[in-house]
Parts: structure tokens; sequence; C-alpha cells
């Protein structure tokens, strides 16, 4: 069980270093969204287990997809996790700086 852990902690570290490194995700870019962008889109990807349509994710008839539908690149239902976990982290992240300024 151990190995598994691992195996899928060091899946999302990788893919939030891709996030930053390819995608150019940095933390100053972060710092500019709101409303829960970066958790919402967290969201979709977790309830994604097939390529589903946008529309697909609301919350009472609002869809919480934050961004265009360019954006928007689902794969497997196990690499969704990864990605969901990966926005969480940047979600978290964001709070951290977001307090220690605040203080």
């Amino acid at each position: 069980m151990k190995q598994e852990s691992s195996v899928a902690v060091q899946d999302v570290v990788n893919e939030r270093r891709r996030q930053i490194e390819v995608e150019c995700f940095s933390a100053e870019n972060d710092d500019k969204l709101i409303d829960c962008q970066l958790a919402c889109a967290a969201a979709c990807y977790a309830m994604c287990e097939k390529k589903k349509h946008l529309n697909e994710f609301t919350i009472m008839g609002v869809p919480i997809w934050p961004w265009g539908p360019v954006w928007w690149r689902s794969t497997t239902y196990r690499q969704n996790l990864v990605k969901a976990a990966a926005l969480l982290i940047a979600e978290i992240e964001r709070i951290n700086r977001k307090d220690r300024i605040q203080k």
C-alpha cells in the first residue's frame, strides 16, 4: 500500500511541477485568480470519469468550470484525479501566500 500511495503522491507533485514549468502557471499567476477558480477546476476534473461537456459541471444550474473550453483537457479518469489534486495544491498554496501577506 505504501508504494502505491507514494506513486500517486509523486504523480501529483510531478503534475504540479508540469503546470508550473510547462503551462507557466506560476504563483504570481495563481495569486491573480479569485472566486475559488482553482478549486472549481479541480472539482470538475475530480468529477470527470469520462470526457464530458463542460456544461455538465454545474451547481444548481450555474457552471463551475472557471475558464474557457480551450483550457478543458480531460484525459483518463486517473489523470484527471491527478490534475485535480495538483490544482487543489495550487489553491492551498495560493491561500497560504494570501494569509502570509495579510498577517
